[in-house]
């Protein structure tokens, strides 16, 4: 099955663009984004647990929309392509590892299985970027510590944020 217009430049940014302008509306008008016992006050204002996870489905939105927008074909001259599904090894492995992260996020706790996701994740990309790139092992591991003190001071900013600022119970 091929999906391919003359009125769309891409479409691939189409169905993605609607796919996360639906998942930015959803962040953002659903009622049940934070569960838990929530900390609440009365003078608090836009400073709740749900107010970053808005502000994101928000920006989300904003982007998916331009994202629909770039991939219509107004003038008629541009070259279109059609819808294409490609999985790549860190495509799969990112996958395999948000799947893991949902299941260990309970047992392990939010600072070790989101250090542990956030290490292998970007240690995926930087070695997909850095093949054939010609570095020595002493080049890769100075990237990996980097990768691992940049994992390590998210977690302790994140946590900064949401359990101290917010008051959101982290798993």
């Amino acid at each position: 099955m091929k999906l391919k217009s003359n009125k769309i430049k891409n479409m691939n940014d189409l169905i993605a663009g609607i796919l996360l302008l639906a998942g930015g509306l959803w962040l953002m008008l659903s009622n049940n984004i934070t569960v838990g016992r929530i900390l609440q006050s009365q003078g608090q204002g836009i400073i709740r647990a749900d107010t970053y996870i808005r502000m994101l489905g928000g920006l989300v939105f904003f982007l998916a929309v331009l994202m629909i927008i770039r991939s219509i074909n107004f003038k008629k001259i541009a070259e279109t392509s059609e819808f294409e599904f490609a999985i790549n090894k860190e495509s799969a492995l990112t996958f395999a590892a948000l799947i893991l992260y949902v299941v260990l996020l309970k047992p392990l706790g939010f600072a070790i299985t989101t250090f542990l996701f956030a290490f292998f994740i970007s240690c995926i990309y930087m070695l997909g970027e850095t093949k054939n790139k010609g570095l020595s092992r002493r080049e890769i591991t100075k990237k990996i510590v980097f990768i691992g003190v940049f994992s390590l001071v998210l977690i302790i900013v994140v946590y900064l944020i949401f359990a101290r600022v917010l008051g959101v119970i982290l798993p």
